[in-house]
């Protein structure tokens, strides 16, 4: 049993990890990059749509993170955190990549690790969510 949990608790650190990594890269973009690019050209209005989003989904990716890190505290009580991981955010996350690829925005070979972990984070937390089902239901 101890595997299990072990096996659950990691896809919380695993998503608390890439959402980390994200957070760091739209972080540096938004108030360190975006911001000097915007002053550098005059195309400002244009972008403060851009610039403005990638605030926002810093703010989430941070959000996620710690979301998932307090999650791990208690694995199989908070298991439903997995399932928000799965639908909507791993789930419209590869819809976005797919959608990008599919109006030729960037190239499946850019892009391929990206659908890679979509698809393996929402089977993943699929098995995991009904596995801590299990697991408590053989607790209790």
């Amino acid at each position: 049993m101890k595997r299990k949990v072990l096996r659950i608790r990691t896809f919380y650190w695993l998503g608390a990890i890439l959402d980390a990594r994200l957070g760091i890269v739209l972080f540096v973009k938004r108030y360190l990059e975006m911001p000097d690019f915007i002053r550098n050209t005059d195309s400002g209005a244009t972008l403060l749509g851009g610039l403005y989003s990638v605030g926002q989904d810093c703010g989430l990716m941070w959000g996620w993170t710690f979301l998932l890190i307090w999650a791990d505290r208690k694995p199989l009580a908070r298991r439903g955190v997995i399932l928000l991981t799965v639908f909507p955010v791993a789930f419209l996350l590869l819809t976005n990549v797919i959608d990008i690829i599919l109006r030729g925005v960037d190239f499946i070979s850019n892009q391929g690790i990206n659908i890679g972990i979509g698809i393996i984070l929402i089977v993943w937390g699929l098995y995991c969510y009904f596995e801590a089902g299990k697991i408590e239901k053989e607790i209790h």
